[in-house]
């Protein structure tokens, strides 16, 4: 199934006039011109990532399509990485989006002591997150929670420059 296929040609032709990596994707989902780093200022908003927080439909739409590629990967982190030498700690991950990974991992390994999901755009926890996952909204360039023994960074580094 694809997820709004109609958003995503237009991101991938305009990604090599882009200025940044999210500047395309932001560019045409705001429907303006990827080379302007504007393109969400008339919707008050300076980025994709708040813009993202503040209107849930795009979220879920963004947060299952990250979800569909991270799933493909879940099984096999669960299960080839020796997580036993984890055991009793707390983990962080760090752009999270709605805690699927999170779910999974605490799942397959219990006796890691909990995670927290840090996230822009973090929701409610779902019905369905294990006591033990918690779900905190903030920035990363600003802060990142401390006294956690893992951090993980999936799946977000790709979205932005050196300079970032």
């Amino acid at each position: 199934k694809q997820v709004a296929p109609d958003r995503e040609w237009p991101a991938r032709q305009a990604s090599s006039d882009a200025s940044s990596p999210s500047a395309a994707a932001a560019a045409a989902a705001a429907g303006s011109d990827p080379a302007t780093q504007a393109c969400f200022a008339g919707l008050g908003m300076p980025s994709f990532y708040p813009y993202l927080a503040a209107h849930t439909d795009r979220r879920v739409v963004f947060t299952n399509a990250m979800a569909s590629l991270s799933i493909h990967h879940d099984d096999y982190i669960s299960a080839d990485y020796p997580w036993d030498h984890h055991e009793g700690q707390r983990m962080c991950d760090v752009g999270g989006a709605d805690g699927n990974f999170f779910k999974h991992l605490l799942t397959k390994h219990p006796l890691i002591a909990g995670g927290t999901v840090y996230d822009i755009t973090a929701p409610s926890p779902p019905a369905d997150a294990p006591a033990k996952l918690t779900f905190v909204h903030g920035n990363f360039f600003k802060t990142v929670p401390a006294g956690y023994q893992v951090y993980f960074m999936r799946h977000i580094l790709h979205n932005w420059n050196d300079s970032d």
